[in-house]
Formats: structure tokens, sequence, C-alpha cells
């Protein structure tokens, strides 16, 4: 067969239609089956009252395995008086990171419900730097970056439940 000119244009906008179905069916397909992923942002649920320093925080318990991996994880926005309250059964040294995070928090370390250390203004980044307790530590809060400060966080201070 030979090239013809005429052919080209006969052909030009059947394979135009064919491409474009293509594109919508593999759409389509990759909607219908998840494989766009969809991420819900999740809310802080209130579950009680803690004051620590001379603020009251209202605070969620990060009490499973879950919860506290997934921590502040993906929280947008975090009122100065909310915090994050995670509970351990045993006393050790804790390590955090930021890997994740989309705010930057303060973090404060407690054991026995006494201060033993902070970090502050912690910076969301990809899990490159790594926070420990300076002593064993059973109970950490995560609060909004400026709440050390803000109330006034001091060394053997109790935070009260």
């Amino acid at each position: 067969m030979t090239y013809n000119k005429a052919m080209d244009k006969e052909w030009q906008p059947k394979l135009f239609w064919s491409l474009a179905m293509s594109v919508i069916v593999v759409f389509i397909l990759v909607v219908a089956f998840g494989g766009l992923k969809r991420v819900a942002i999740p809310e802080i649920k209130i579950e009680k009252k803690v004051f620590l320093g001379q603020c009251e925080f209202k605070v969620t318990l990060a009490q499973t395995t879950q919860e506290q991996a997934r921590g502040l994880m993906d929280i947008k926005n975090l009122a100065s008086d909310q915090a994050l309250v995670f509970p351990f059964d045993k006393s050790d040294i804790k390590t955090f990171w930021m890997k994740n995070m989309l705010i930057p928090i303060d973090l404060i370390w407690l054991n026995e419900s006494k201060v033993i250390g902070w970090e502050e203004n912690m910076l969301p980044d990809n899990g490159e730097r790594i926070y420990q307790s300076p002593s064993p530590a059973n109970l950490v809060v995560e609060a909004a970056a400026g709440a050390v400060k803000r109330c006034k966080i001091e060394l053997n201070i109790g935070i009260r439940f």
C-alpha cells in the first residue's frame, strides 16, 4: 500500500476520538477502583480537660498504638487550648518525630505527672529530626507551638486531670 494524504485526513479524527475515549475509560477505572487515594483529615475529639502550667487544655488521649503512631499527623489546625496526650504504661526514653505533620507543635515530656522537659516550635519535616525525652517519661503532651511559653511551663510543675 502506498502513502495517501487523503487517508491521513480520514484516519486523524478516528484516531483522536479513539485516544480520547481510551483516556476517559482509564480515568473512570482508576476512580472506580480506588486508584486515587482519598485522604480524610482527622478531627481532634475532645475527651477531657487538663491543667498544665497556667493553661487549661481540652485534650484527646492517644491510648492505642495506632493513635500514638498517628499523633497529630494530618491535622491542619490546632487551637491554642487543644492538645494530644500520650499516656504510657511504662516510664522510659520516648522518641518522637515530625514526619507527615502539617503544623508546628510544642512537645512536653512528663514523668509521674511532673514536667521533665520540652521541645518548642518543632517544625514539620520528613522525619529527619528525632526528638527524645531527656529522661524516662510516661506521659507526653503535643500542643500548638507557643504553648510552653504561653503557659509558662517549667521543670517539675504538675499536670492535673
